[in-house]
């Protein structure tokens, strides 16, 4: 089950030159369920009509979508990954892109207080973990790899993993690369171009780049991959 919790912006800090971390808490949030590393959450992009989704309790998925559908204008919905959670306590993780979206627009501008919206799985209900794609089940020879959209998910992934993981991240500035002991490289594609002696890999990068991705790594037994974001128009 996924309900839209009401939440409030407790900080907004900048772990590096390129991302702003934003983190939410609220009674609401009691009902989250944190289900494994990489979980994923829709934000609702404040602005006009957004206040009107939530409820004083958390709002089901069916309900709070028939409303969002309803609006004449309808607020923008974004997927961002959990960077971490604590009891009532959300801390997310938006990279300003050069060009940004509304969410990585709003995120540096965010103030305590303000109110953000945020779907997610609802522990009353919980059916296992309905947002997560990392499950290398018994597999011990891991590859994860991403850019700067996909850290977040990919330090989640290291923290909670045990053994050694190869870990590649692809970012413009060194220091977004935020997950200790990862390998900084230029490009994704281009990193990814050769053999890898892997059982599994996690991967997570720019949409359009996602299907040479799965090409290059045809060779692997289990391969995730995932756009997290467009760089054209949506």
């Amino acid at each position: 089950m996924r309900s839209l919790f009401r939440t409030t912006v407790r900080a907004v800090t900048r772990p590096s030159p390129g991302f702003v971390r934003v983190t939410v808490g609220g009674p609401q949030l009691r009902r989250f369920a944190a289900e494994g590393a990489d979980q994923r959450v829709k934000v609702v992009v404040p602005g006009p009509g957004a206040s009107g989704l939530g409820g004083p309790e958390p709002v089901p998925l069916a309900e709070w979508r028939a409303r969002w559908r309803a609006l004449p204008d309808r607020p923008a919905l974004r997927t961002y990954t959990v960077a971490a959670a604590r009891p009532e306590e959300l801390d997310l993780d938006f990279f300003v892109h050069a060009a940004p979206g509304p969410a990585s627009a709003w995120a540096p501008a965010a103030r305590p207080g303000e109110e953000l919206l945020i779907s997610g799985s609802d522990r009353r209900a919980a059916t296992g973990p309905l947002a997560v794609q990392w499950a290398p089940g018994a597999a011990r020879r891991l590859l994860v790899a991403g850019d700067e959209a996909a850290v977040p998910a990919i330090r989640a992934i290291v923290r909670e993993t045990a053994g050694d993981p190869i870990v590649l991240v692809a970012a413009a500035d060194p220091a977004d690369v935020l997950v200790p002991g990862a390998e900084h490289v230029a490009s994704l594609v281009a990193a990814l171009d050769r053999p890898w002696p892997v059982d599994y890999a996690w991967v997570a990068g720019e949409t359009s780049q996602i299907a040479e991705i799965r090409r290059l790594l045809a060779g692997v037994p289990v391969v995730q991959a995932q756009g997290y974001w467009t760089s054209g128009p949506r």
